[in-house]
């Protein structure tokens, strides 16, 4: 594969480096000094807008959730993980306002509200939300048999299918991201579920806009098993792309790393940005859901600990069936680009 053009680009609202490097400009200034274009995946035929979840392009980088990676990978797409960060945001279990439990350990035999959407490839909502139920649960001595696991029926897509029905800065349905986890918030609402997985700055309106409040949290157990969707998020790349321009993959793994310092000294802005990409925009409720130290911590890595928790939600995925063939994750993590980007940012703050 010969230069390309252009490279392709999408990610999950959910917070990260790549965030701040779109709306900043950066990415698509580093790739201009090269002669390559950025674009984002909606600039693709609407037929494509499936690569989000497939994977399916010869140069295209990804960052965001988990699952839709590892989903594709286990089908034998040819794609590289060249960075894994813990993405820290608040997330747990909700319970109406009113509601008069003061433990998890009370919802033994009460309703849980599991999204579904039937016609999805990858439904990975629907395992995001069934490993929090079961990660709570397993803290407090339960398992899922103790408590009933309502499914919610959602009809709305994931990805918009047509230019008109999808978000300004994404491939996802406008409708969906405005009112993402509506089912499931109307649903506790009604009070035909006891509780429900919320995170992020959804589930901090539902707390603001006082429909719910968390009975569990995540971020607040330091022993919490929270390994899930965003725990580690995921930066891939097309494999036909990393072998034949290692040299690109190594400059936008720098210029994440750039944005990862710049984030240090900007909370903010960075709370701001962040408001944007998850596309309710909604800065009060994007700083509620992030701990104060947030902005510190963004910077890409491959830990080994990052690595063994990406082995464990394939693992939970393989176990549940959300996935239809094991792997090697270890084989599917590519290091040396992560490594010479750091080596190259580091000579160039050290010639400074």
């Amino acid at each position: 594969m010969s230069r390309p053009q252009d490279i392709y680009l999408t990610r999950c609202p959910v917070g990260n480096a790549t965030e701040i490097a779109v709306q900043k400009g950066w990415l698509a200034e580093s790739f201009r000094h090269q002669g390559v274009g950025l674009k984002l995946l909606q600039e693709l035929p609407v037929e494509q807008w499936s690569t989000h979840f497939t994977h399916q392009h010869p140069a295209f980088f990804r960052d965001g959730g988990n699952i839709p990676p590892i989903w594709a990978r286990s089908r034998g797409t040819d794609t590289l993980v060249i960075g894994l960060n813990f993405n820290e945001r608040r997330g747990g279990i909700l319970v109406a306002r009113d509601a008069s439990y003061r433990s998890l350990a009370e919802l033994r035999g009460k309703r849980f509200g599991l999204p579904v959407r039937e016609h999805e490839p990858i439904d990975f909502w629907r395992a995001t939300t069934l490993k929090a139920f079961l990660s709570a649960l397993q803290r407090f001595g339960l398992g899922e048999r103790d408590v009933e696991i309502v499914r919610l029926p959602v009809e709305d897509p994931y990805i918009a299918r047509t230019r008109e029905d999808a978000y300004w800065d994404s491939v996802f349905l406008q409708k969906r991201a405005k009112s993402f986890q509506r089912n499931e918030v109307s649903a506790l609402e009604e009070g035909t579920v006891d509780a429900i997985y919320a995170t992020g700055a959804w589930g901090e309106r539902a707390v603001i806009d006082g429909v719910g409040r968390y009975l569990y949290d995540f971020l607040a157990d330091s022993a919490a098993d929270r390994t899930n969707i965003e725990h580690p998020s995921t930066i891939t790349v097309s494999g036909k792309l990393a072998r034949s321009n290692p040299e690109l993959v190594v400059d936008f793994l720098r210029v994440l790393i750039r944005s990862s310092h710049w984030a240090r000294e900007h909370y903010e802005e960075t709370v701001a940005i962040y408001a944007k990409g998850s596309w309710l925009d909604d800065t009060e409720a994007e700083r509620r859901a992030r701990p104060a130290h947030f902005h510190l911590n963004l910077l890409p890595q491959l830990s080994e600990a990052a690595v063994r928790a990406l082995d464990a939600e394939k693992e939970f995925l393989l176990g549940h069936g959300f996935i239809p063939n094991d792997f090697n994750v270890r084989q599917w993590v590519d290091a040396s680009f992560l490594e010479a980007a750091l080596k190259a940012e580091q000579a160039l703050a050290d010639a400074a």
